[in-house]
């Protein structure tokens, strides 16, 4: 304990409040004079809720004070001595109890609750004195320090405001007897500003800890809600992987996270409940975010399917994209921003939803990575929103450019109130619209036609109904893209945004594209099979406000198409087209376009393959994709137009057989360097696709592999059947009498002069058998095969990932205990190909 007995000039000022009132104390400059001092029961209990008079307030330097605060309705006093050019002022300031009669304490123990935040030092230390008796200055007793290492583990955030109280623990007055005060002292030495919040203070009573129960993973039913405050309401857990930032209730509709001044580099998971995504459909996720001190990306989130509540770093973690995330640079952006929808309908089984903070101030002041303040609300799981309100008509006559006008038609039950939407026009390519507000009511089964100039609308269409609304900014030219958005989110869309539309299959240029009469729901993505597409056109062959005019057409027809095969990798599938005739008798020829889409409605399509047969056979980039067939039919006059197929899958990988398949021989012969080989052998009852299998060597007692160290395998290995790869097919042949089933051209894994270690991986990048122990040069052990040959005994059906030596006999010139010391000559002396 340290004792000290100093005289200062000192300035005193005592707390006056009314009752329900907590306002600024008065400060009330006295040089050092006589206060009285009153005395208290025991247990003394201080929360600072109510009117107290039991504290006194001394400043020796800078007018600065304990000062009554209220956050998320908790009162507390709180102290900083942080100044805007960050240079803290010189602060001692004594919060001084009322005197305390030690004798009737049957607990000598004192406690309290801190909060801290931009912590840059410890400026916070506690004295008690038997003698201070209000009547001089604090320095003119006998004060000894108390609480030193309780004081050191709170001072402990870095960062922003979280009102996070810790508790002190229960800390001995077991040294002092009679009658003493404790007085809590904030001196920053001109150095230190950090902010201390300080409330629960208990003398003479001990303490239990409150221990909140540890977080659980849980099992919720979808939809679900956090719309912020304590993260138990919505039954989330988080980690910090690295650092020791925490997400914290910020208030009552938000949560908060800052990386600021950590001097550490943090990465901070924030997990949602487990829900069975099988038992929904269509889900999406959605939240609000506000950032502040924006200095880059912080957030990232991903999905699990294994992730069991504690194996954080050893789960399968898959990122979500999140579709144009806002970040606003500056200080403060003072509004939430909702993100677009993420969508979830591809997530199987149950899983969970992570929310990852990763920051880096590793280099304290220099803060090498973004430390961007976020606060966090209104996660929301939910069913995708279906629209009835649609795109119906995109116009661009080739007559008259003020005649352009957008159509839109509510294809539902229900009037829609166009409160909160908006139409936003995309030009030749760009990312940021131009935009319109919409205003009123579209009824059921109605249109709602936004027009660019009402005199030309009226000229060009005398006979349509009137156009509900007028803006210059309708211009598209055929190549520029329409959104309609409602609260913020994509509802339908016609066009790519990012693309220019000359040339692409969306282009409208003086002409007209028309929403197919069967689609009767919004699409936030543009499907080409919802639409026709007709140009060029003039304003007579428009229909503004009105269904589509029935045209009389030649065009050679198809009905439909069906894709017909098994959806598996390696099968091939077919496009069968119905009631492909053509009413003129001509013979049609036919174009196939195959599309790749997340699901089944097709999201993020993309074009794979186009041809002039009616087939396509799946690859593995198909394996968890659905694909479609477009169809077009010429008659040798003019296309039809096109039809789409369903959707089909998802694509299915073959089971992967691994077992069975392993390393039986290997050869390195004395007499012949050149005709040293590998030999495989399948001992299942069906053949296996060696594509994306590898053998790898590890040279020596290297615990990587080189690039000249990995051989691509090709080819089927038959059941119950040998693979022999050869380091030199030629020679090989010469020495041996056959063909090997692969050249390894000198690769080094079938190069190997006797201690080296051999693995062979299958296609999914497993471990399936292994020769030697990776790590340990192979010279004078039981796996060493220099100048000679290591066979798998003939009771050995199955690859080992851990080297056995007694699934072997091997032959060398000096290998270790239990090995033959004698060198092997090809060909007498080896057998590949048999087993």
């Amino acid at each position: 304990m340290k004792k000290y007995n100093l005289i200062i000039f000192v300035i005193l000022f005592i707390t006056c409040m009314k009752e329900d009132e907590y306002d600024t104390p008065e400060i009330v400059p006295i040089v050092c004079s006589e206060i009285s001092i009153m005395e208290v029961e025991i247990p003394f209990v201080e929360d600072f809720e109510n009117e107290s008079t039991r504290w006194v307030q001394r400043i020796e330097s800078s007018e600065r004070y304990w000062e009554l605060e209220r956050q998320n309705g908790n009162y507390f006093m709180s102290l900083s001595a942080f100044r805007e050019n960050n240079t803290p002022i010189s602060i001692k300031t004594w919060l001084i109890s009322s005197t305390l009669n030690m004798d009737q304490m049957t607990e000598k123990v004192f406690s309290f609750k801190l909060a801290d935040a931009y912590q840059n030092g410890n400026p916070l230390h506690i004295y008690f004195s038997n003698d201070y008796d209000g009547k001089k200055c604090p320095t003119d007793y006998v004060w000894t320090e108390i609480g030193q290492e309780a004081i050191a583990k709170l001072i402990n955030n870095a960062g922003v405001y979280d009102n996070l109280f810790e508790w002190s623990g229960n800390i001995s007055l077991g040294d002092f007897n009679g009658k003493g005060v404790v007085a809590f002292v904030y001196q920053s030495e001109s150095s230190i500003s950090t902010t201390l919040q300080l409330d629960d203070i208990v003398i003479g009573k001990k303490v239990e800890e409150e221990k909140e129960p540890l977080p659980k993973l849980v099992d919720k039913e979808l939809p679900y809600l956090f719309a912020g405050g304590s993260l138990s309401k919505g039954n989330l857990i988080q980690k910090d992987i690295t650092g020791s930032l925490k997400w914290d209730a910020y208030d009552d509709a938000s949560i908060r996270i800052s990386g600021y001044n950590t001097k550490e580099k943090n990465t901070v998971f924030l997990i949602t409940p487990r829900f069975d995504f099988d038992l929904q459909e269509n889900e999406i996720l959605t939240f609000e975010t506000q950032d502040q001190y924006d200095n880059g990306k912080v957030l990232s989130i991903y999905y699990s399917n294994d992730f069991n509540g504690t194996n954080y770093e050893i789960a399968s973690w898959i990122e979500l994209e999140i579709p144009r995330q806002s970040d606003t640079d500056g200080a403060d952006t003072p509004n939430f921003i909702k993100s677009e929808p993420i969508d979830l309908s591809f997530i199987k089984e149950k899983a969970v939803i992570a929310f990852v903070y990763r920051s880096d101030a590793s280099d304290g002041e220099n803060q090498p990575g973004p430390t961007t303040l976020l606060n966090l609300t209104n996660i929301k799981i939910e069913p995708k929103p279906i629209y009835s309100l649609l795109f119906s008509e995109i116009a661009d006559p080739k007559d008259n450019v003020r005649a352009r006008f957008v159509e839109l038609y509510n294809a539902g039950t229900k009037p829609v109130d166009l409160s909160d939407w908006k139409l936003n026009i995309y030009k030749n390519g760009k990312t940021k619209p131009e935009n319109i507000t919409l205003s009123g009511i579209v009824k059921p089964q109605s249109y709602f036609v936004i027009a660019n100039n009402e005199i030309d609308y009226i000229e060009a269409y005398p006979n349509a109904p009137m156009a509900t609304l007028f803006s210059t900014k309708v211009t598209g030219n055929g190549d520029d893209v329409y959104e309609l958005v409602f609260e913020e989110n994509t509802v339908d869309i016609y066009g790519v945004i990012g693309d220019d539309g000359t040339g692409e299959d969306w282009e409208y240029t003086d002409g007209k594209a028309i929403r197919k009469e069967n689609i009767k729901q919004a699409n936030e993505q543009w499907f080409l099979n919802e639409w026709l597409i007709k140009k060029p056109v003039s304003t007579n062959d428009m229909s503004p406000g009105e269904p589509e005019k029935e045209e009389p057409t030649n065009h050679p027809p198809i009905a439909s198409v069906l894709i017909e095969g098994e959806i598996k990798i390696d099968q091939t599938l077919y496009a069968n087209t119905e009631n492909s005739s053509d009413e003129d008798g001509d013979s049609l020829t036919f174009t196939y376009q195959w599309y790749r889409g997340n699901n089944e409605v097709g999201e993020n399509t993309e074009i794979i393959f186009e041809e002039i047969v009616d087939r396509y056979k799946i690859v593995s980039e198909d394996v968890g994709k659905y694909l479609s067939v477009k169809v077009i039919a010429n008659d040798g006059k003019e296309n039809s137009e096109p039809v789409f197929s369903n959707y089909v899958g998802p694509i299915d990988k073959d089971e992967l057989i691994t077992e069975g398949v392993f390393i039986s021989e290997i050869g390195d012969p004395n007499n012949n360097s050149n005709a040293r080989f590998v030999e495989l052998y399948n001992s299942n009852a069906v053949s296996i696709n060696l594509e994306g299998w590898k053998l790898k060597r590890y040279t020596n007692d290297n615990t990587e592999v080189t690039a000249s160290g990995t051989l691509n395998l090709e080819g089927e290995i038959g059941s119950e059947n040998t693979f022999v790869i050869a380091k030199d097919a030629v020679e090989f042949e010469k020495v041996y009498g056959f063909v090997p089933d692969q050249d390894g051209k000198g690769k080094g894994s079938v190069d190997s002069n006797g201690d080296d270690q051999i693995v062979l991986e299958a296609s999914d990048g497993t471990s399936v058998d292994i020769f030697g122990v990776i790590g340990e040069d192979g010279s004078g052990t039981n796996h060493e095969f220099e100048d000679g040959r290591a066979n798998r005994k003939i009771t050995i059906i199955k690859g080992n990932t851990s080297y056995s030596f007694s699934e072997w006999d091997i032959w060398n010139d000096t290998g270790g205990e239990g090995t033959v010391n004698q060198p092997q000559n090809a060909p007498d002396d080896f057998s590949p190909g048999k087993r």
